[in-house]
């Protein structure tokens, strides 16, 4: 891009651990099944796609919470960390039933959910404050700080995750802390994300929490707005795609192997997250990812994406009848 629409994300991800294709800064490639916000969430935190009889219909794809259970045979970052005696508790501006979220979340790792309708339940925001998918991300951050004020007095382990939304597609969401510093809505919408979560980031390394505390800061998929980004794309090309996912892991436990010229997808951050917190994992491998803090090869590494890619799309017996249908 002619510009860096988010100055303080590259400084955040050049001064810690952030895996790359390359010595640039890049993140995750997508892989298929994995490109919406409830896939990327299963990818990151499974190691696993969704794969419905056809997810190329946004409306199936999005359709999980009319069942009554959400991958029942996957095991998940919240079934691990549950076991192990962490509260999980998972923040977020918009309403976390759709798509199935408060369904998976709650049957993996019973994450105490607090989205829109629980903080409008408890008087913290009114029916005003509705706007775009929700509450902005100015008061997520506000509610954010009192929930982990909150969780880091308990003496719990807690896994805390929240899912912002001002950058979500068309246009992402201007809000009163937006600066009017481009031509393009978008451009002024990231410049103010990269500002606040700067800012949270800087507030959590103050608390007396995070010592002993890792953050990762991800997104769930490539931006939807792909007129922003003009021929810089997320379909395969040569081996890769032009954009990817942001990664960056703070305070680590490990440090990487290797770090850059790396092959990975949204997948391999499900081992990663856990082994950046000092997670012993067999063979560095859970789910279909693999812990990028390791010298193992990705399925990317080992096979290329092209031959990835065509596997990911083929029926699988063992993937219907064993995790998400048992």
């Amino acid at each position: 891009m002619d510009e860096n629409y988010i100055p303080e994300m590259t400084e955040i991800a050049k001064t810690n651990v952030s895996f790359s294709h390359s010595e640039l800064l890049e993140g995750a490639t997508v892989a298929p099944r994995c490109g919406w916000t409830i896939a990327g969430l299963l990818a990151e935190t499974c190691g696993l796609p969704l794969r419905l009889s056809n997810t190329k219909n946004l409306e199936l794809s999005n359709s999980m919470g009319n069942c009554s259970s959400f991958m029942p045979g996957a095991t998940s970052l919240g079934d691990i960390l549950e076991d192990e005696g962490y509260k999980n508790v998972f923040l977020a501006g918009s309403d976390f039933n759709f798509a199935g979220k408060t369904l998976f979340f709650s049957q993996h790792g019973n994450y105490e959910i607090i989205d829109y309708n629980e903080e409008l339940n408890r008087g913290a925001i009114t029916p005003e404050d509705n706007v775009f998918w929700g509450f902005d991300d100015k008061l997520l951050y506000e509610f954010a700080k009192e929930e982990l004020t909150a969780l880091g007095e308990n003496g719990q382990p807690f896994n805390f995750s929240l899912l912002t939304t001002d950058t979500h597609h068309p246009d992402g969401y201007v809000c009163e802390l937006c600066q009017n510093e481009y031509d393009v809505q978008y451009g002024n919408v990231w410049r103010c994300a990269s500002r606040q979560i700067n800012e949270f980031l800087q507030w959590i390394q103050k608390q007396d929490f995070y010592d002993n505390t890792t953050v990762v800061i991800v997104g769930d998929h490539c931006s939807m707005n792909v007129d922003f980004f003009g021929d810089y794309t997320c379909d395969v090309h040569e081996g890769q795609t032009a954009r990817k996912v942001y990664n960056v892991f703070i305070n680590t436990a490990v440090e990487p192997e290797k770090e850059q010229n790396r092959c990975f997808t949204t997948m391999d951050l499900f081992p990663t997250i856990l082994a950046s917190m000092g997670v012993t994992i067999e063979n560095d491998r859970l789910g279909l990812g693999t812990n990028l803090f390791s010298d193992k090869p990705t399925l990317a590494e080992r096979f290329g994406y092209k031959r990835l890619w065509e596997e990911l799309n083929k029926n699988s017996h063992f993937y219907n009848h064993v995790i998400l249908y048992p």
